[in-house]
């Protein structure tokens, strides 16, 4: 069986545009709403990618500025998780990189990490890349109501924001 935690090290080691962070541009006024309703002060961009959203792009100055915490699991300089809470967690073409097994654990962290809101982008297809096994790196392709059911039960109360890609 692969070590998928190591795939995805791999992959970001061997391509510099790989899990580069940018797919969190289609939600930034989403966040930016999310951020100003609660005027959140702090964000954890959870499973970050590269950061190249915020180092390049600049995509933090559509909220006020505020730089989030990085955090990616498949990048050694980032791979350490944070043990504090945030107001905001920003959690953007993540979950469908987990494996099912995982799915209920990850999501724990996630909110573990949350004072004020949570947003998630979570992608309901297959991705275009694969490991080099063959195995799509969406490892938990899922529609709605599953990814809704799962968060729900995670989230316990908590507010949270779901934008789908399908």
């Amino acid at each position: 069986m692969i070590d998928y935690a190591k795939a995805y090290t791999e992959l970001h080691e061997r391509k510099a545009d790989m899990f580069a962070g940018r797919s969190i541009v289609p939600h930034v006024d989403a966040i930016a709403q999310l951020v100003e309703k609660t005027g959140a002060q702090t964000l954890l961009d959870f499973g970050s990618g590269k950061g190249h959203q915020y180092s390049e792009d600049n995509v933090h100055l559509r909220w006020g500025g505020i730089m989030p915490t990085l955090y990616d699991p498949g990048i050694p300089e980032l791979a350490k998780c944070p043990k504090r809470r945030f107001d905001g967690v920003i959690c953007t073409d993540v979950m469908e990189h987990i494996a099912p097994d995982d799915v209920k654990l990850v999501l724990l962290d996630v909110f573990r990490h949350s004072r004020l809101f949570v947003f998630f982008s979570i992608a309901c297809r297959p991705a275009k890349k694969f490991f080099p096994d063959g195995t799509n790196v969406h490892l938990t392709v899922k529609g709605h109501n599953w990814w809704e059911r799962k968060i729900n039960n995670a989230a316990k109360g908590r507010r949270y924001q779901i934008a789908f890609v399908d």
